[in-house]
């Protein structure tokens, strides 16, 4: 079974029923393993180290949540169910995103997340220490209600902060469907509940919509921009979706471009300059020649959906 911080030392360096001899030993060669193994994925991958392994604990702590009885209350969202519909992530994250069903109170949450560190599952050498989580009220200006919750994973030696973002209320349409997660060493794949393309589109558009000229969430220029380029969505579902999430969260649908798509939004000073911090911290492959050249691509693609959205249907 995979380490978990709350056993006593005896039990943790047990050998596993029916193994070898040498089970004990496992974990620190186990460790060596995984850490040389996301070393040479990273270096095929012309990556960053550090990003390789972020990703690797976050698959797997998607994999203790995939286990464990909360599976069906929490739904992936944001740049890690990307991965998804991609060989190759087309840009990196610091954070993993969910949507819960469950209590919005902090110590709840907390709970929550210890239960799933906490889930017993096949070894893969890595540990979530539930005694380091810690949770607080997500209220940036550019954020939605929710909470964030951090604690401590470790692959060996190595000792990360983790960051999970969590939602709660948003509606879906279509309901989350059930995806295995794709995984970087061939562990058991998680098998989770994601938003649909056309949800992620439709929360990106209310936010463009409500935070107007304010908005800093180049992101969301950004993933619907690479949305709408991969055609992974159904026009008339994301119509229903943006109609749905619009309706949940008190926004009205504009039947005219919001400031958001217009020239007058990318015309502010500095946003060249965000453009080109989000592409860095991102590490993407490929940027815009100009924040003009994005939110032209974007309006272009989102201007049409409001109009038809905001018609009745």
């Amino acid at each position: 079974m995979a380490l978990c911080e709350d056993l006593p030392r005896s039990e943790c360096d047990a050998s596993v029923p029916g193994g070898s001899g040498l089970k004990a030993k496992e974990p620190r060669d186990r460790s060596a393993s995984v850490r040389a193994r996301l070393l040479n994925l990273a270096r095929d991958r012309g990556e960053d180290f550090q990003i390789t392994l972020r990703n690797y604990l976050f698959e797997r702590f998607l994999y203790r949540l995939s286990r464990s009885e909360l599976r069906e209350r929490f739904v992936l969202k944001g740049a890690m169910l990307l991965r998804l519909w991609a060989d190759q992530p087309y840009r990196a994250t610091v954070d993993l995103d969910l949507l819960s069903r469950g209590n919005p109170d902090p110590d709840s949450v907390a709970r929550d997340i210890a239960a799933i560190c906490r889930t017993g599952v096949p070894d893969d050498a890595v540990v979530f220490d539930a005694s380091t989580i810690s949770v607080e009220p997500i209220r940036a200006q550019d954020e939605y209600s929710g909470v964030r919750a951090m604690f401590d994973a470790r692959l060996g030696t190595i000792r990360e902060r983790l960051q999970v973002d969590i939602g709660f209320g948003d509606a879906l349409w279509p309901h989350a469907e059930e995806m295995a997660y794709p995984v970087a060493l061939g562990d058991p794949s998680p098998l989770i509940r994601v938003y649909s393309p056309e949800t992620v589109i439709a929360e990106k558009l209310e936010a463009i919509v409500s935070l107007g000229i304010r908005n800093s969430r180049i992101k969301d220029f950004f993933d619907i921009d690479y949305l709408a380029r991969s055609g992974r969505f159904d026009r008339a579902v994301l119509l229903e979706a943006v109609r749905r999430t619009f309706t949940r969260r008190g926004t009205p649908i504009p039947p005219e471009p919001p400031i958001g798509l217009t020239p007058e939004f990318w015309s502010q000073p500095g946003r060249e300059a965000q453009i080109r911090a989000f592409a860095r911290r991102a590490r993407l492959e490929t940027t815009p020649e100009s924040a003009e050249e994005l939110g032209q691509r974007v309006a272009e693609f989102a201007i049409p959906i409001l109009k038809a959205a905001s018609e009745a249907p």
